[in-house]
């Protein structure tokens, strides 16, 4: 040690024992003494988890909630979140809002098992945390009844899905977005108990209202079938130009913690559609972008029946190849070298709509999961919802055919679009199917 760091050491030694000993005061004069412990940062606890410590029966979509008692980054933290029995690591996504670290699942976690998750501040952050561990334990594996319409309960839980923008939507500007999300049945339980993160893991600003409900027989206990959302989203471009789409993270069963935007009508922020398919005489309206859910979530949200995704069982490969292409076919999105009057015309012939023409491009998209199908879904239900006339009674036929009335594929359209003319043409629909005549006669 050379004499420059030894006179260092001897002052400060000097100016402490000076302090602790009441140097520099009258006699009887009270001082603060400095001790090692009164110099080192303050210690920041852990105040709350969720799910709590040693809890049972935790959903295997749950998503780690941790309350602090002071501020922190997700930079100043090590946060370890494993399985005890395999000792393997648990995907996720770590964010932080304030003095609540939210840790989202990137996968759900296997049923009947242990976990354990461990939180403490890294060596290099300014701020100490104590450290601190909880456990606790999923639930066993649900049976779900064969025959089944429905998926097994799932009361908490988080899943992906996409905005997609159309092509008038201009690059970083904040857009309104509006769209339906559907839920299975008895998994959804109150309007504040959902909530949207963006791709770095922050909570998103939305309006939500109800749009259906699911119905038991006894009448109680009804789960939210539909919620229409609102929400402001920005565009980038990618590398040729074209708009990207975001991707978000649903999670339910816990309430937003940002405030609530208000709500507005649903086609306030539609644009008009004029391009090939429809013309702007047509009278159709799109939203600027579509929510796109993967293909499972639509078939265990039952808006249908049960599908399931495309390539699903190998026996029935040549069937869902078949599906996409006469899919193809019908939305004219074929060979350029296909002329005119080979195309589909069904702006025009009523016999393009026979058989719900709308409901069946609503099963393509379902089980494809793809934007192409969903757009042309979306459009098909609205120039059908057009032309439903006052009897009920589609009115491209020139005749009252019961036969062209359908209300599913306009019922699909409300979950997913929540347009508010849809339950009145619907109740009109109504008379249309009760004209039909079952009485055959030899």
């Amino acid at each position: 040690m050379n004499f420059c760091n030894c006179r260092s050491v001897f002052f400060i030694l000097f100016v402490l024992n000076f302090v602790s000993c009441g140097g520099g005061g009258s006699e009887g004069e009270k001082t603060a003494s400095i001790t090692p412990e009164s110099i080192k940062l303050s210690v920041a606890t852990v105040k709350q988890t969720t799910p709590s410590n040693q809890e049972r029966d935790v959903g295997i979509d749950v998503a780690i909630d941790i309350e602090l008692s002071a501020a922190y980054s997700t930079d100043d933290i090590i946060f370890e979140f494993k399985e005890l029995e395999s000792n393997t690591t648990v995907q996720g996504l770590l964010s932080s809002n304030g003095q609540k670290l939210h840790y989202t699942l990137s996968s759900p976690l296997n049923y009947s098992s242990e976990y354990t998750v461990n939180v403490s501040s890294k060596q290099t952050s300014s701020r100490t945390l104590k450290d601190y561990s909880f456990s606790f334990e999923t639930i066993a594996d649900q049976s779900v009844e064969k025959g089944s319409f429905h998926p097994a309960v799932r009361r908490t839980g988080n899943t992906k899905f996409s905005i997609i923008p159309i092509e008038s939507i201009k690059e970083n500007t904040p857009t309104k977005v509006t769209f339906g999300i559907p839920f299975p049945k008895n998994y959804l339980y109150g309007i504040d108990k959902f909530r949207l993160f963006d791709e770095n893991g922050q909570e998103v600003a939305i309006a939500a209202k109800e749009i259906l409900t699911w119905r038991n027989s006894d009448g109680e206990n009804n789960s939210i079938r539909s919620v229409l959302v609102q929400l402001e989203l920005a565009f980038k471009t990618n590398e040729y130009g074209l708009l990207s789409s975001r991707d978000l993270i649903l999670e339910w069963g816990v309430e937003r913690i940002v405030n609530d935007l208000p709500i507005e009508p649903v086609r306030d922020s539609w644009v008009l559609v004029d391009d090939e398919e429809f013309s702007a005489s047509d009278n159709i309206y799109e939203p600027q972008a579509y929510a796109l859910f993967q293909p499972d979530w639509y078939g265990d949200s039952v808006i249908k029946t049960r599908l399931l995704p495309f390539n699903n069982n190998q026996d029935f490969s040549a069937y869902d190849a078949a599906f996409k292409l006469f899919g193809d076919t019908a939305i004219n999105q074929v060979d350029p070298r296909v002329i005119d009057d080979n195309l589909i015309p069904y702006r025009d012939s009523y016999a393009a709509w026979l058989f719900d023409r709308a409901m069946t491009i609503y099963q393509l998209a379902f089980r494809a999961g793809e934007f192409k199908y969903l757009r042309a879904a979306h459009r098909a239900s609205q120039f059908y919802l057009q032309h439903i006339n006052d009897q009920g009674f589609f009115s491209l036929k020139p005749s009252n055919d019961m036969k062209y009335s359908y209300g599913e594929s306009l019922v699909a359209e409300y979950i997913l679009f929540g347009d508010e003319r849809i339950p009145d043409t619907v109740k009109k629909m109504v008379p249309a199917w009760d004209s039909f005549d079952s009485n055959y006669k030899k």
